[in-house]
């Protein structure tokens, strides 16, 4: 009774069709492929009458309407889409609701097919910088050329976020140390020496964070690391210095940084 009230065509004139509560397995198979064949039927006679394949539900709040789909399950409904709207209108349509919807699939699919350029992260920037052996000041004058030519809003993250990375690490330490000696006139002479130095365990490790972050690998993805120290006197004064070298496991080139 209440499939006759809520199917009243159905119920009058393909009840046989519908009616599943005694059916086994076989006849519930058979039923549902003649079901489809009945809708494949409507839909041929419709189309034969020009008519189009929609219905709206009986308070009129919707409409339904059916459209052909592809093997791929994407060309039919776009092809609908664009017959009706036009190419001009269909594409703004689809590039509004997908904006909207799902910006950020929508940017990084664009990104991995290549149509837009990739916005850049600190440790991007980090690594470009110093490939190109550059300072913050000529890479801000770049970022602002490629903007210009590029037509684009931005090309990386702010400058401020990129020089955050240094931020709690690369502490300079400073002191002074008595020297003491006796000139030619037996007079003690004392000279204040002054020098700085940096914490060697949070520079080597700030130095593996930003090669790691910048080639988007893991500590599970390393190796070996060497790390090489050296010095030596130059210019009147003592300079050390120190070069991390990492070899990655799938026979990704080694990286080398100087501290």
């Amino acid at each position: 009774e209440d499939f006759r009230s809520e199917f009243p065509l159905l119920s009058q004139y393909a009840i046989p069709l519908f009616n599943t509560e005694e059916d086994n397995n076989p006849i519930r198979i058979q039923k549902q492929s003649n079901r489809d064949a009945l809708l494949r039927e409507l839909v041929q006679l419709k189309q034969s009458y020009k008519e189009p394949l929609q219905f709206e539900s009986e308070n009129s709040v919707h409409k339904t309407e059916l459209m052909p789909v592809g093997n791929d399950g994407v060309s039919g409904p776009l092809d609908t889409v664009f017959g009706k709207l036009g190419e001009e209108m269909a594409i703004e349509s689809i590039l509004k609701y997908l904006t909207e919807r799902h910006r950020a699939k929508l940017h990084a699919e664009l990104t991995r097919l290549k149509l837009i350029p990739k916005l850049l992260d600190e440790y991007d920037v980090a690594a470009l910088i110093d490939h190109a052996n550059i300072d913050i000041t000529k890479w801000r004058k770049v970022v602002q050329a490629l903007k210009t030519l590029q037509c684009l809003k931005c090309i990386s993250v702010s400058a401020k976020k990129f020089t955050e990375l240094g931020k709690d690490a690369g502490e300079i330490f400073y002191k002074e140390w008595p020297y003491e000696t006796v000139d030619e006139e037996g007079l003690k002479r004392t000279e204040k020496i002054k020098y700085w130095w940096k914490d060697p365990v949070s520079e080597i490790t700030s130095s593996l964070t930003r090669m790691l972050q910048a080639t988007g690998k893991g500590p599970e993805d390393i190796e070996y690391i060497h790390i090489c120290h050296g010095a030596d006197h130059g210019k009147m004064k003592f300079r050390f210095t120190t070069k991390v070298i990492v070899k990655m496991k799938d026979g990704g080139p080694i990286v080398e940084r100087l501290l």
